[in-house]
């Protein structure tokens, strides 16, 4: 069965639509519980990973984008501003980090400031941004029981910082975007781990600062305006403007309202900009979808966490890439089918040969993706197969099958440059592409695109995602 991801777009503008209505509560309004509010003399240590780490770490990142907004409030001031964040950190990480610098060094990605040293000192603000690479991991598993180990690992840290640097103000900051669908899974459990850091927030009377919602609420801005508008750079990582969107959202949360303000004016600035050099512009043509199946799982493919593709094999594997996929006790009822549109909201963009699993599958441990598409040829012609990958993290073992015949089996991840190229025959008539993406961990993530060769321009092809009427693979 074919479904479609459209109805739960609507079912989470629908919630977005209840949540924008609501009154925002007391913790994540202009002003802070307890009246708690930035000082000129504060020192502010900001608890993260990799996104943190690029907030010092580049020259205009959001946590520079804060220090200069402080300077703007108060020219005397003598605040300082500590950024601990750890790439591919999680909350379990982070609360080893904390208690191996009781004992020893530890450097995370700011390499001049030192874990212990920095909390070692009181702070009068720490801010906690953590759980991106939960989910993208993910060291969280989409489940109740999981998420709620991960609060309580998360409460265990915070009582580990509330007694070693007693702040004045403890903020928690909420999990910005993983990949620019606010509806994709990763998304949605996303939700369900911020709903968890309000109710922590009120609980325990700490600040809460809504910077998942405030880069929601940009991208939404901007794509009314610039149909590729972003966030962020890859999909995880902020880009300028996410940067911005995540000091405002922390800024907004600390009661400083006229410092967001005068952030939301610059990023604002940005964007006229960039919507000026975008008028006029054509619309582009979408391109065509993969018929997509995920929910199945091939351990046994990562012996020693190295890919085997003759270990990884399945049952089903050869009907699925013979296009025979209506038969559940072949396939298996856990296999599950949905179109995927290649689209400026998940990794590898709207390149048309790219595929982003976890645009329907939240992207498990070992779990497999297949991608089907269906191509009509004029005459029989010679054509390059372009495979690739545009994950920064993760290995990515491949299996392509064009006709039924294997052309590649490997990992795409470490071919030089993440690609590789190899020529392939396609018949007159209706031609079979399908691939196999075995996910271990991290970004999931494939391309396969038929090229030209030589003066042969490929504008006759026709793709679909659905098997044609009467068609049967003849190998």
């Amino acid at each position: 069965m074919i479904t479609s991801t459209t109805h739960r777009l609507m079912a989470w503008l629908i919630l977005l639509g209840a949540v924008v209505l609501a009154p925002a509560p007391a913790h994540a309004a202009d002003q802070p519980a307890g009246g708690s509010t930035l000082r000129p003399d504060d020192r502010i240590v900001f608890i993260g990973d990799s996104i943190t780490g690029q907030g010092w770490n580049h020259p205009r990142g959001f946590i520079h984008l804060i220090e200069s907004s402080l300077k703007t409030k108060w020219p005397d001031g003598k605040w300082q501003v500590i950024p601990l964040g750890g790439s591919g950190a999680g909350v379990g990480a982070w609360q080893n980090f904390e208690k191996r610098s009781r004992e020893g060094e530890v450097r995370l990605d700011a390499k001049e400031f030192e874990v212990g040293a920095a909390l070692a000192q009181p702070a009068d603000v720490v801010i906690v941004m953590l759980g991106m690479n939960d989910l993208l991991a993910p060291y969280v598993k989409p489940t109740e029981a999981d998420i709620d180990a991960w609060e309580a690992r998360y409460r265990a840290l915070l009582d580990a910082l509330r007694q070693r640097v007693k702040p004045r103000v403890l903020a928690l900051a909420t999990i910005s975007m993983c990949s620019e669908d606010p509806a994709s899974p990763k998304n949605q459990i996303r939700d369900r781990l911020n709903a968890r850091l309000a109710a922590l927030a009120a609980e325990q009377e700490l600040t809460l600062l809504p910077v998942g919602q405030t880069m929601v609420d940009l991208l939404k801005r901007g794509r009314q305006r610039v149909p590729d508008f972003h966030v962020t750079g890859d999909y995880v990582h902020p880009n300028q403007q996410g940067h911005y969107a995540i000091a405002i959202g922390m800024l907004r949360g600390l009661g400083a309202v006229e410092s967001a303000r005068a952030l939301e004016a610059r990023s604002a600035e940005d964007l006229d900009r960039r919507a000026a050099g975008h008028a006029n512009q054509p619309a582009a043509q979408p391109p065509p979808p993969w018929l997509v199946g995920t929910g199945l799982f091939n351990p046994q493919a990562w012996p020693g966490n190295k890919f085997d593709p003759d270990r990884g094999r399945l049952p089903c594997d050869g009907h699925i890439v013979a296009g025979r996929l209506t038969d559940p006790t072949v396939t298996g009822t856990d296999l599950v089918w949905n179109l995927y549109h290649p689209s400026v909201n998940f990794t590898g963009s709207d390149d048309p040969g790219s595929v982003d699993f976890t645009a329907v599958s939240f992207g498990r441990v070992h779990e497999v993706g297949y991608a089907l598409r269906w191509i009509h040829s004029e005459k029989k012609r010679i054509v390059q197969l372009q495979l690739s990958s545009k994950v920064f993290a993760g290995s990515i073992g491949l299996s392509v099958w064009l006709n039924g015949h294997e052309r590649y089996a490997g990992v795409i991840t470490d071919e030089p440059h993440r690609r590789t190229e190899l020529f392939a025959v396609l018949r007159p008539g209706w031609n079979i592409l399908a691939i196999k993406c075995n996910h271990l961990t991290w970004q999931w993530q494939v391309t396969a695109n038929l090229v030209q060769v030589n003066d042969d321009d490929l504008s006759d092809l026709h793709y679909t995602a659905e098997p044609p009427a009467g068609y049967r693979l003849i190998p």
